[in-house]
């Protein structure tokens, strides 16, 4: 076979894989998506919603939109953003808006689903929420130093920020008054929860909004390597390869496991660059066949930081 004819069926083979591919995805261009809160037609005080609607079956992700005051006679597109569960918080001002939703995947979309929403203006904060941005909740740094971000509130005039060690019981690290949305603090190496809340001169104010969050600035210890053992010879394709880990007092940790056919770990040469956050691994080495072969571990926590690579064994696979 010459290689036009190769290049040809390889060419149909994938063409027909792709339309394969769009087959099986469901046409969800007849359903329709249910709104479920704010109602349609709301008129509240509150401006800090959560936008929720019923997951439609087949779609991938949602398109929300609000726009002021309506979609018909726009003077404001508001927001406009994907997303890939079926709730959105965020945060509104006084006034009128439509708020629409349209479930896609790689084949269809639905129709727009439509809703109307009214913010009367109000000096009473207490049942409004402050929306997180960042540092979203559970991220896990290096960083001792980070930029807290939240949306604002409506009438809020300032807003307090406290960050607690441990729990939100916990002992209490910092505790400000920031007058704009955003601050940037010194953190120590803890887990820690932070929390906002909106204030004015009413006086008036919001419950917290906390979310936890992981500084984290240790590397872990190198692993120490168990089986193969150096210089092992192992009459098998199946490689079993396991290793011991320190205890870790940091964010959770996973492994670098790399295994290559020189003892430097050149690039054309690695057969294996496995991730794992258990302590073993098993290779199925047939197609590389039987030969000398050199393997290290490096561990590497969720805040990014990393240990150096552990000392490398050699081994030889000899199935004859």
């Amino acid at each position: 076979m010459n290689k036009l004819s190769i290049v040809l069926i390889i060419g149909f083979w994938g063409l027909l894989l792709g339309s394969c591919e769009d087959v099986f995805v469901d046409d969800i261009s007849g359903k329709n998506v249910l709104l479920i809160s704010p109602t349609d037609s709301l008129i509240t005080t509150v401006t800090s919603h959560t936008f929720w609607w019923e997951k439609v079956d087949g779609a991938t992700k949602y398109t929300l939109q609000i726009a002021r005051p309506s979609f018909s006679e726009v003077q404001k597109i508001v927001l406009d953003t994907s997303v890939y569960s079926d709730k959105f918080d965020y945060t509104l001002y006084p006034g009128t808006f439509q708020w629409r939703v349209k479930a896609t995947n790689s084949v269809s979309e639905t129709d727009f689903t439509t809703y109307t929403l009214t913010i009367d203006s109000t000096q009473d904060l207490s049942g409004e929420t402050v929306n997180l941005v960042s540092p979203e909740t559970n991220y896990a740094t290096n960083n001792m130093v980070l930029t807290f971000l939240w949306q604002k509130v409506y009438n809020a005039t300032e807003y307090r920020l406290k960050v607690f060690i441990d729990s939100w019981n916990g002992n209490l690290y910092k505790d400000t008054i920031i007058q704009s949305n955003s601050v940037e603090i010194e953190l120590p190496e803890e887990t820690l929860v932070w929390g906002v809340q909106a204030r004015n001169d009413l006086p008036s104010q919001s419950s917290f909004s906390y979310q936890n969050l992981y500084v984290d600035t240790t590397s872990p210890g190198a692993p120490t390597l168990t089986t193969p053992q150096d210089e092992e010879i192992i009459s098998s394709f199946n490689v079993n390869f396991s290793w011991n880990r320190k205890p870790n007092d940091g964010t959770s940790i996973k492994d670098s496991l790399v295994v290559s056919t020189d003892s430097i770990f050149t690039n054309d040469n690695i057969v294996l660059r496995a991730y794992t956050t258990n302590t073993e691994y098993t290779l199925d080495a047939q197609e590389e066949g039987n030969g000398i072969y050199y393997w290290h571990v490096a561990s590497y926590d969720k805040a990014g930081n990393h240990s150096a690579f552990s000392d490398t064994c050699q081994f030889e696979i000899d199935n004859t």
